[in-house]
């Protein structure tokens, strides 16, 4: 029967595992990932109008291009998946105090659940325009919620009062 605790310590990897290369490897995929994602988002964005294409009257496309944003979401998909396995493949391998826990993982996961996450918040602002619970209070200490058609304006000079 051997005695555990004489081999406590003793470090008997010689050099990197096949775990060790797969983190390695998933940290690098990841982040070519989410610089494809940059430069998909950047050309998928609307185009912004220059001089020149003022000048030549050239003309612009002013929408998303849902196709590339398409494409864009499947990345996000795709390193939110990366991140999660590299985490859990990290977190298995890493129980001696030498080895170390890998933040690129988090960073990508964070990332990519942002980037999922975004265009839901921003379509969900631009059907509230108004908030979900935007109230108005009266001077009577009541409650008044706002009618559909209002929108706040900045003060003018004529609504001061008189002094």
């Amino acid at each position: 029967m051997r005695n555990s605790s004489t081999r406590r310590g003793v470090e008997r990897r010689r050099k990197p595992d096949i775990w060790v290369r797969s983190l390695e490897l998933l940290v690098v995929i990841g982040w070519l990932l989410m610089l494809a994602a940059v430069l998909v988002l950047s050309k998928a964005k609307p185009q912004v109008e220059t001089f020149f294409d003022r000048y030549y009257d050239i003309p612009l496309r002013t929408s998303w291009d849902v196709e590339l944003l398409g494409y864009l979401q499947g990345m996000m998909y795709l390193g939110l998946f990366l991140g999660v396995a590299g985490m859990l493949v990290n977190w298995r391998r890493g129980r001696r105090a030498e080895d170390e826990i890998r933040v690129s993982f988090v960073l990508l996961v964070i990332l990519s659940a942002i980037g999922l996450l975004l265009p839901h918040l921003q379509s969900f602002e631009e059907s509230h325009p108004q908030g979900v619970l935007q109230q108005n209070f009266q001077a009577d200490g009541k409650k008044h919620h706002a009618p559909e058609n209002f929108h706040p304006r900045p003060p003018q000079a004529a609504d001061a009062p008189p002094k």
